[in-house]
């Protein structure tokens, strides 16, 4: 898989934690750990350069953000 698949796998996790945080910023804050220690500990486990998938998590963080301070 190439690091731009990667990346773009991983833009609809980050879109999910911007939904969250509007429905509930406990729940989101629980997701966003939850993906960030999953990647932590698949690093430990199986070294496969994670950071591709938190970057592809982040852009997709920052696009959610963009459309909702637009829409609201």
């Amino acid at each position: 898989m190439s690091k731009l698949q990667r990346n773009l796998l991983h833009v609809p996790v980050g879109l999910a934690a911007v939904f969250l945080a509007y429905v509930n910023p406990v729940l989101c804050g629980s997701f966003c750990f939850g993906f960030v220690a999953y990647e932590i500990v698949e690093e430990i486990r199986e070294p496969n350069k994670g950071w591709y998938d938190l970057s592809g998590f982040l852009h997709g963080i920052v696009l959610g953000a963009v459309v909702a301070v637009a829409v609201f």
